[in-house]
């Protein structure tokens, strides 16, 4: 068996505890650097369930969103966690128009007749979390006056 110093004992543990330290280091710099982690919550779980109105006027659609907290989605802020929407996506007819960041929106410019509105929350970096409502909405003609 071969004989150890006290010295060579440290020494080992030392570079241990370096490689140790570095892994974490590079994992708390992947995650920096990419934002949030790759895992995602599976069809919007820990999500407080939504509702849409939506409402047809002249020339276009009001649209307001609620979680019965008064707002939805909640602000930019407290978008950063998995799991947590930051903001919502509104599709008409199948078409992205627009993404918000408030719990009311008009969207302007829309024909009159019968629309089908889709909305889905998104995390911090636009990505779909899984929860969506849909709503149809009649625009009435603009009355020419």
């Amino acid at each position: 068996m071969q004989k150890r110093s006290g010295w060579d004992y440290v020494f080992q543990k030392g570079k241990m505890l370096v490689v140790a330290f570095g892994v974490v280091i590079a994992g708390m710099v992947f995650l920096e650097v990419n934002g949030e982690p790759a895992f995602r919550l599976a069809g919007g779980a820990g999500l407080r369930p939504f509702d849409v109105q939506a409402r047809g006027v002249p020339g276009g659609v009001e649209i307001a969103l609620d979680t019965g907290e008064g707002s939805c989605p909640p602000d930019r802020a407290a978008g950063k966690g998995e799991g947590s929407a930051a903001g919502a996506q509104i599709f008409l007819d199948g078409r992205l128009v627009a993404e918000v960041y408030a719990s009311r929106v008009v969207l302007p410019d829309v024909r009159a007749g019968t629309h089908r509105i889709r909305v889905a929350l998104v995390d911090g970096r636009h990505r779909p979390l899984g929860v969506e409502r849909e709503v149809q909405v009649y625009v009435p003609q603009p009355s020419s006056g």
